[in-house]
């Protein structure tokens, strides 16, 4: 919770504080403690939120969970859980788009997993959808209109170039900013980037570490059709060379962007090598956004400077695995 702090604010706190000082002698209780220990006025407003899924061994999400449930520990240092958000609070989801050249070929399939993972949210959640090749374009704001989103990806028609990192950018320093609650980026790409102007790897990766938004990525990869050899009169479409000139190197750096950001953000990584797997994976996606605890704490550490601190998330129940980020950046504000 951001406290609007005022000329006026800050004034009446003074003037709290001063009263305070006088009357110190006369608020001590039997126990030692002062009612200004019972109540106190938190400065820092630095809320760290951490999105959970708790599995049992055969893999099924528990739900049902409480607060109480749960333990939590920044660099070893155990936590107070301040804030607690069940599986049934809705999330907003920002559906990332590949349309660029190398996606020609599969954009037919990009809109069939689209809409595949639309059907699994539920009435109450909300998806806004951009597209990227060598621009990013919002083209639908975030809605639970699923008629509405549908209709915007049938338009999608492929463009050329690919801008992933300016994409990722947008989303969370522009559109998560206008949305409160949960909030999560789903991404369909095949990771190479050519064109972004405004982001690196390395920028997005941060944003990743430094908010509580996860991202999952469903990972196709197009190399196999980049390095075809055009043949005349050719009837297939993945007979066409789409982008020359990117070597290997460069779509294995884009696999590591990818596994990297969304293991630094706490989602998962996805490698689709079939059109089958395209559908199931995003169900999987889906279904673990609803799964999903969000734990908040104020760190006891209000260490100033840009640190990256290890999370540790415990729960009182045998035989589980806990899906959370292992680490973030913290910021001071």
């Amino acid at each position: 919770m951001r406290f609007a702090i005022t000329t006026k604010t800050i004034a009446l706190l003074l003037s709290l504080s001063l009263i305070g000082i006088a009357t110190l002698a006369q608020d001590r209780t039997q126990s030692g403690k002062t009612k200004s220990d019972e109540f106190t006025i938190r400065v820092d407003t630095t809320l760290v939120n951490v999105p959970v899924a708790v599995l049992s061994r055969e893999g099924n999400f528990i739900p049902n969970l409480r607060r109480e449930n749960f333990q939590l520990f920044e660099d070893g240092v155990a936590q107070e859980i301040t804030h607690f958000k069940n599986i049934d609070e809705p999330f907003t989801v920002a559906l990332l788009l590949d349309i660029s050249d190398s996606a020609k070929i599969k954009l037919q399939e990009i809109k069939s997993a689209a809409m595949a993972f639309l059907n699994e949210l539920r009435p109450q959640d909300k998806a806004f959808i951009l597209t990227f090749d060598a621009h990013v374009e919002m083209i639908c704001g975030a809605t639970n209109d699923i008629t509405r989103l549908k209709k915007a990806i049938n338009q999608i028609e492929a463009g050329g170039g690919t801008s992933v990192y300016d994409a990722v950018d947008r989303t969370y320093n522009q559109e998560f900013k206008k949305i409160q609650g949960r909030k999560a980026i789903v991404m369909f790409t095949d990771g190479v980037d050519i064109h972004s102007k405004k982001a690196t790897a390395d920028s997005t990766l941060s944003l990743a570490e430094e908010q509580d938004a996860p991202v999952y990525v469903v990972r196709y990869d197009t190399y196999i059709e980049e390095i075809r050899i055009p043949i005349p009169g050719a009837r297939s479409m993945s007979s066409t060379v789409i982008r020359e000139g990117l070597s290997k190197k460069e779509y294995d750096q884009a696999r590591l962007y990818l596994q990297a950001i969304s293991d630094a953000s706490g989602g998962r990584y996805f490698f689709a090598t079939k059109p089958e797997q395209v559908k199931q994976f995003f169900a999987r996606i889906a279904e673990e956004l609803r799964q999903q605890y969000v734990i908040g704490y104020y760190p006891t550490n209000l260490s100033p400077s840009k640190q990256r601190r290890q999370i540790k998330v415990k729960v009182d129940l045998p035989n589980t695995t806990i899906r959370t980020r292992k680490h973030y950046v913290y910021q001071s504000r």
